[in-house]
Parts: structure tokens; C-alpha cells; sequence
């Protein structure tokens, strides 16, 4: 065996290739995720030029997710985020070879950028990663859900 060369065992210490596509969204639009329900993109990111928008309103629950082809255990998921003034559900998901690995709810009336990271623990289960952000409809047009979504990145 090279020395140079130690192989991960499952679980432990970083992987590779746990990296988020457009996780800025500075293409301008959503490429390199999914998404359900009401999500655009909009100008004026956090650092960039760019974030991504998602809505809940009194037809639609939005989802926007991202599937990374890698064992992502042992890293930090870390987004800025902003959400509105209601006590509606926001959330952030990771699951792990289909299964949940780690969720909590993001906090609501943020008015400005701030910083959410999430650890995935070495219990998961293996690849694939996938990045869940769900914004809860509501039932009235006054009480219209949104979080504002930015910098996504695995570190």
C-alpha cells in the first residue's frame, strides 16, 4: 500500500466530492436543483448577485432540494437565510441513501442574513446526500409564508 495513502473507513473523517451545485444560484435561475411550488430566484443575493426565494401561500407548500452523489456524513451543511414574520414552518432536511438523517426547523421572523449550519453525524446512512428546504403554505394571502435561501455550500 502507497503510505501516502490512508483509505476513510464508512463514518469516518470527510469525504470528497460533497459539493453543493449553485449553491449561490448566480447561474441566475435554479439549475443544479429541484424544486416544487412557488421558487424563483432574485437579485440582491447575500454576497452575490443572486439567492433563491421560496413561497408558501394559501395553494402551495415549496420545496427546492439538491441530490449529491457523495457520502456526506461528518460534514456541515451551512446556508444565510432570511424567512417572514409568521409562525409558519420552515425547514432544512438532509436525508441519507433515502432515508432522514437530520432535520430542524429554521427559525422564523429573520428579517436579515443569518448564518444556519447543520451537522450530518457519521450515523447516517451512505450516499447519496440530499439538501431538502420546505416552506409550509398557509391559508390566508396575509399570512403568506417565504424564506430566502443563500450560499449553500457543504464544508
Amino acid at each position: 500500500m502507497d503510505p501516502l495513502f490512508f483509505p476513510l473507513q464508512s463514518g469516518v473523517g470527510k469525504k470528497t466530492g460533497c459539493t453543493v451545485v449553485n449553491g449561490g444560484f448566480e447561474t441566475g435561475d435554479i439549475a443544479g436543483w429541484n424544486s416544487f411550488g412557488p421558487v424563483y430566484v432574485i437579485q440582491d443575493g447575500y454576497e452575490g448577485q443572486y439567492y433563491a426565494r421560496m413561497e408558501g401561500d394559501d395553494v402551495f407548500t415549496a420545496w427546492l432540494w439538491q441530490v449529491i452523489e457523495a457520502d456526506c456524513r461528518n460534514h456541515t451543511l451551512s446556508f444565510q437565510y432570511r424567512t417572514c414574520p409568521h409562525e409558519l414552518v420552515h425547514a432544512v432536511i438532509v436525508e441519507m441513501n433515502g432515508e432522514d438523517c437530520v432535520s430542524e426547523y429554521v427559525p422564523h421572523n429573520q428579517p436579515n442574513w443569518t448564518l444556519f449550519e447543520l451537522e450530518i453525524p457519521a450515523t447516517c446512512a451512505g450516499p447519496p446526500t440530499e439538501i431538502k428546504f420546505w416552506v409550509f403554505g398557509s391559508q390566508t394571502e396575509e399570512w403568506k409564508n417565504w424564506m430566502d435561501i443563500d450560499d449553500v455550500k457543504m464544508k
